[in-house]
């Protein structure tokens, strides 16, 4: 049973201090290449850095135009990514919580419950962690970890099936809201303009054989209701 495999909350937890070994070597590591790589001026060479946050700003900026393109406004907060049926023999409604990483104030997790309503089926709350992503650390493993029973008593107190999934390694299982995503009715996921988000909904929606929909929770205000980059406080405050 995949459930059985991936919401095992203790694992999550024991996983967590492999990683914090892990990463902190990893950071020994780094800091002293970069005292070796230091020139005579005290400074870190940038050339690789600056190509590789480049590349990373491109991948978002493709993934995030293909969705534009591809994608059906439902209203001003939800889009749907893709022209798919609704999985009819589904045993549930899949949220993939990426970043709106709460049961309050979550555009998408309220969302996600109606269409289960709708639907009259369970509502399954999905949250992986993968080890390799941009700018993985221990500040960022820590908040996420330290928010998981929190996430599963919320949600077990309104009747949701939360599941956390760690990954620790290379030869954990990988593609797992693919598998999850095969007996559910359709996916609520979270639009967020930047990061990897993107991508995994890109991703996601090429894959699934079932709806996917992608709910903005970043604000009180839509996303959709900004025609234009807001770049200072004072460009939104007359709005």
């Amino acid at each position: 049973d995949l459930f059985g495999h991936l919401g095992v909350f203790d694992a999550g937890f024991e996983g967590f201090e492999i990683l914090r070994r892990n990463f902190a070597t990893e950071d020994t590591e780094k800091d002293e290449t970069r005292n070796q790589n230091r020139d005579r001026h005290g400074c870190i060479p940038c050339d690789s850095f600056l190509l590789f946050h480049k590349l990373i700003f491109l991948g978002v900026l493709c993934g995030y135009f293909f969705l534009i393109i591809h994608s059906m406004r439902i209203n001003e907060r939800v889009i749907q990514l893709n022209d798919k049926p609704v999985n009819a023999d589904a045993r549930y409604v899949l949220y993939w919580m990426q970043m709106y990483k709460r049961v309050d104030n979550n555009h998408a997790l309220i969302y996600a419950i109606r269409r289960a309503n709708e639907l009259k089926l369970p509502l399954v709350v999905y949250e992986g962690l993968k080890y390799y992503y941009p700018w993985a650390s221990d500040r960022l493993h820590a908040f996420i970890l330290e928010g998981v029973e929190e996430k599963r008593l919320e949600c077990e107190r309104l009747g949701i099936r939360y599941v956390f999934y760690l990954q620790k390694d290379a030869n954990s299982p990988k593609n797992t809201v693919a598998a999850l995503a095969k007996d559910a009715a359709l996916i609520v996921s979270d639009d967020f303009p930047c990061f990897i988000i993107p991508e995994h909904n890109r991703r996601i929606a090429e894959r699934a054989e079932i709806p996917v929909f992608a709910v903005d929770s970043n604000g009180i205000i839509p996303m959709s209701k900004f025609d234009k980059e807001e770049y200072a406080a004072y460009t939104i405050r007359p709005k």
